[in-house]
C-alpha cells in the first residue's frame, strides 16, 4: 500500500522557520517484460544487462504514474495523458531518490523485478508544474478535508494532523474515515477529487506539533506549493445525555486563495433516545444529508466561476446618508470592470463599508475606484491591509 505523504498540511504552524523538508513518497513497484527474441538467432539468450536496464525504466515510470495519479486524481491524468507521455514519463528517473530491487524472476513470457522505490515528491511536482498541468485551474481541483471530531461525552477528539489511529478510540476513527469516505464518493461524483487523510496517514508526513484551528495566512503559504485549492474545515461535536441524542455538524468548502467560503452547511441533529450504539446507526444518515448540500453548493460556486474571485472590503471614514450608499454602489458596479457582487456591510453613522467581489487585484481595484468622480466630488483610493480599500473625496 502506497504510505502518501502529501501537500505537507496546512494548519497553524507552532514553531518558525522553514521546518518542511523535500517531501519523499515510499512504494513497492513491480514491472513484467515480454521475451523478445531474435528471428535470427531464436536461440540466443538474452541480455540481462539490457533487461535490468529496461525493467528498471518500466519500474521508474510505473511509480512516476502512480504518484501523479496521487498528485493530480485520476481524472485529471486521463484528460492529460498525452502529455504526461510526452514531457513527463520520459523524465521518470529524475523523480527516483532511491531504489533498491529484488532479483530478476524469470518467467514463462518473460522477466519481472519487484523494487522499493522512494520518489521525491517536490522533483515531481516541479516537472508538472513545467509542463503546466500542476496547479492549475481549468479543472475541478483537490480538496483536502479538515476534519474535527468530538465526542462531548469522553471529552476524545480526533482530527488527522494531530493523532495517530492508535491514539483513538475505534469508534471515533470509525466516524472520520466514514465522513472521509462519503465526502469522497460524493464530491467524485460531480467531477471533484477529495483526498483522504486518514486512509492515506497524511500525519507521517509532519515532524512539528499543528493547531487545530486554521489561520489563512499560513494555509496560503503552504498550500501554493502544492497547488490545493479546497479545503474543508469541519467541526462536528456529539453527545448522548438525559434530553438524548445531539449532532450538531459545521463543515464549510474553503478557497485558500482569497478566503473566500464556497460552500458551507451547519446542522444539528436531535433525537430523544439514548441507546447505545444510537450514534452509530445514524452516522451515515447524518454524514450523507450535510454532504449533499455541500457538494451541491461547490458545484454551483464553482460552475458560477466565484471560486477566484477576491473578497476586498471598501471603507468610506466619514458621515453618509443612504442616498450616497445607494449613488455609490450602482456608480462601482457599472464604472470598474470584472466587479461581481458590492453590498453593505457595515453601516454606521462614520463608517460605511461595502463587501466587493471582483477579479481584480487589489492595486487593480484602487486605480479604477480613484478614477471615480461625484458631483462635486472626485474620489481617490489607498489600500489600507491585504484586503481593504479606504475612500476618501475631494472637492474639485
Amino acid at each position: 500500500m502506497i504510505k502518501f505523504f502529501l501537500h505537507n498540511i496546512i494548519f497553524l504552524l507552532l514553531t518558525a522557520g522553514n521546518v518542511w523538508a523535500d517531501v519523499s513518497e515510499e512504494m513497492v513497484v513491480q514491472a513484467n517484460l515480454p521475451r523478445k527474441i531474435n528471428p535470427a538467432k531464436p536461440d540466443q539468450p538474452p541480455n540481462m544487462s539490457d533487461v535490468r536496464r529496461d525493467l528498471i525504466d518500466l519500474i521508474s515510470v510505473q511509480a512516476a504514474e502512480q504518484m501523479t495519479i496521487q498528485l493530480l486524481g485520476a481524472e485529471k491524468v486521463s484528460q492529460s495523458q498525452s502529455i504526461l507521455q510526452k514531457k513527463i514519463y520520459p523524465q521518470s528517473q529524475k523523480i527516483i531518490a532511491y531504489l533498491k530491487t529484488d532479483e530478476i524472476v524469470t518467467t514463462t513470457e518473460g522477466f519481472s523485478l519487484r523494487a522499493q522505490v522512494k520518489i521525491s515528491v517536490d522533483t515531481l511536482r516541479d516537472l508538472l508544474k513545467s509542463a503546466g498541468i500542476y496547479g492549475e485551474n481549468s479543472s475541478a481541483p483537490t480538496i483536502l478535508p479538515m476534519i474535527v471530531i468530538n465526542d462531548l461525552n469522553s471529552g476524545q477528539s480526533s482530527f488527522w494532523w494531530r493523532n495517530s489511529p492508535l491514539d483513538k478510540p475505534a469508534q471515533l476513527l470509525e466516524y472520520q474515515k466514514n465522513f472521509e469516505e462519503s465526502l469522497q464518493k460524493s464530491f467524485f461524483k460531480s467531477g471533484f477529487y477529495s483526498l483522504s487523510p486518514w486512509s492515506a496517514r497524511f500525519q507521517r508526513s509532519l515532524n512539528i506539533g499543528l493547531s487545530d484551528r486554521t489561520q489563512l495566512g499560513d494555509l496560503r503559504s503552504i498550500v501554493s506549493n502544492f497547488g490545493t485549492t479546497l479545503v474543508i474545515p469541519a467541526t462536528i461535536n456529539y453527545k448522548t445525555d438525559g434530553n438524548g441524542t445531539t449532532a450538531d455538524f459545521k463543515v464549510q468548502v474553503l478557497a485558500v486563495e482569497n478566503g473566500k467560503v464556497l460552500a458551507e452547511v451547519r446542522r444539528k441533529f436531535e433525537i430523544g433516545q439514548q441507546f447505545p450504539g444510537m450514534i452509530a446507526r445514524k452516522w451515515s444518515e447524518w454524514s450523507d444529508s450535510v454532504i449533499t448540500d455541500l457538494v451541491a453548493q461547490t458545484l454551483d460556486g464553482w460552475q458560477k466561476g466565484t471560486l477566484h474571485q477576491k473578497v476586498i472590503l471598501l471603507s468610506w471614514k466619514s458621515t453618509w446618508d443612504i442616498q450616497f450608499s445607494e449613488v455609490m454602489k450602482a456608480k462601482i458596479k457599472n464604472s470598474v470592470p470584472n466587479i461581481r457582487v458590492i453590498f453593505e456591510r457595515v453601516m454606521r453613522p462614520d463608517l460605511l463599508q461595502w463587501e466587493i467581489e471582483s477579479s481584480l487585484g487589489q492595486e487593480e481595484l484602487v486605480a479604477q475606484l480613484s478614477k471615480l468622480s461625484n458631483g462635486e466630488q472626485k474620489f481617490r483610493a489607498s489600500s489600507v491591509g491585504s484586503n481593504e480599500i479606504e475612500l476618501k473625496g475631494d472637492r474639485k
